[in-house]
């Protein structure tokens, strides 16, 4: 896919699915489409892997968004949910790229201030998320990494079975 292609299919996948968009939340099925075209700009971006580069920070900042949104914390649990799921994947699949490791880090510290209630129903995923980013990449951390990878353990270990 040429890169220009990329980054226009991206951008519209991604701004069909801003749940600040006048008009869109509330509306019925809009967190389902949401969900369903986060998915396709996920799955865009890892099939197009060798310009993650480039397609990444665009995708990034749709995830800073959703993550930030009042309107997906009070009324789209589910699309959050999925989102924080979306960053994990993302970072499981492009740790290695030097270029994107600061963006990876940026994405994962987003997830230390999501809400209670949505880490409840993602620890599992959240603690496996970041053992599988360690097992590739715990030989490359420095001291302020591992603080951030620690914090999203203790945030999963806090809310996984038998919390």
């Amino acid at each position: 896919l040429p890169v220009a292609s990329a980054l226009q299919m991206m951008r519209k996948l991604l701004s069909a699915q801003d749940p600040e968009a006048p008009r869109r939340a509330g509306t019925r099925g809009w967190e389902d489409q949401g969900v369903f075209l986060l998915e396709l700009a996920s799955r865009m971006m890892l099939w197009n892997q060798h310009r993650a580069h480039e397609i990444f920070p665009m995708f990034q900042g749709q995830l800073v968004r959703i993550l930030g949104s009042a309107e997906a914390r009070r009324s789209a649990p589910y699309l959050l949910e999925r989102t924080l799921v979306t960053v994990l994947r993302s970072c499981i699949h492009l740790f290695d790229d030097a270029r994107l490791r600061p963006l990876m880090f940026s994405s994962l510290a987003l997830l230390c201030d999501v809400p209670d209630f949505i880490v409840r129903h993602i620890a599992d995923r959240l603690g496996c998320g970041v053992a599988i980013i360690l097992r590739g990449a715990y030989g490359t951390l420095d001291h302020a990494e591992w603080d951030g990878m620690a914090s999203l353990l203790d945030a999963a270990a806090a809310h996984g079975p038998g919390s």
